[in-house]
């Protein structure tokens, strides 16, 4: 029986060493084919009150000096590239042909998400001259965030009029809208609005808002100028003298002119 063994491990031995079989005595081959497996480590299964959302995830994969490419989509939408990966560790593992073993982490975040049920897939794609390998991974998560505010005007941050519109977007239904003129108490409104006789200057404004459940939300301040021409007053020019009171002066000449003539023609007769 001993022989028998012997004999065995002889053989394995000579095989492994003319190279046709990669074996180690003794422990199973872990990484017996290329491939890649993929876990998302958060959000989880739970709610989240925050926005954005970060989410992360780790991938292990077995290849023969092959690509990988990172892509992920929010609720079976668009499929978008992923960039932000990084290796967390490389080895070696001398089979024939020789396995590299490749440990990577990923991160991007999901920003502006909507009240309610969200689901986002994490995919990964392996690529090598013979053959390439999939994976992927799917976390639901539930989103009761503040209301997120986002202005439609401003874009032009001088005005030129001393009244200036306030419009923006609220995802989510509110029961209060209030807003922030230059630091001082906040005025209610019931959506947009027009800031109206503002002076000239620097001015500042933020919005709040706050949804059924109670949590408030804040926009982001934003910083604008009024600036209104002031007004051209008229050049000052020679003095006006109204046309009919010209036209009778000058009669009154003609007519003085023409007694002086005639009186003096009637001396000389």
């Amino acid at each position: 029986m001993r022989k028998t063994a012997a004999a065995l491990t002889l053989a394995l031995l000579i095989t492994a060493a003319a190279g046709a079989l990669p074996v180690r005595l003794g422990k199973a081959n872990p990484y017996p084919s290329a491939g890649i497996s993929l876990t998302i480590n958060n959000p989880q299964n739970a709610t989240y009150t925050e926005n954005p959302i970060q989410i992360t995830f780790t991938a292990r994969e077995v290849h023969l000096q092959s690509g990988v490419i990172f892509s992920y989509s929010l609720d079976s939408k668009e499929v978008k590239r992923i960039l932000n990966i990084t290796t967390v560790s490389e080895g070696l593992f001398p089979y024939n042909p020789p396995f590299y073993l490749r440990e990577m982490s990923g991160n991007f975040q999901l920003f502006n998400l909507s009240e309610g049920w969200h689901t986002v897939t994490v995919y990964c794609n392996t690529y090598e001259l013979s053959q390439s390998y999939t994976a992927e991974d799917k976390i639901g998560f539930f989103v009761d965030a503040i209301p997120i505010i986002a202005f439609l005007s401003f874009e032009n941050k001088s005005f030129v009029s001393p009244d200036v519109p306030l419009n923006f977007t609220v995802d989510q239904p509110t029961v209060q809208i209030t807003y922030s003129l230059d630091g001082l108490e906040n005025v209610t409104i019931n959506g947009n609005t027009t800031l109206s006789e503002l002076p000239n200057g620097e001015h500042n404004v933020t919005v709040y808002a706050r949804d059924e459940t109670g949590k408030m939300g804040a926009s982001e301040t934003v910083f604008f100028s009024v600036r209104v021409p002031e007004p051209v007053s008229e050049p000052e020019g020679f003095p006006t003298v109204p046309v009919a009171a010209t036209s009778s002066a000058i009669a009154f000449f003609a007519v003085a002119v023409f007694l002086v003539y005639f009186k003096k023609r009637k001396r000389q007769t």
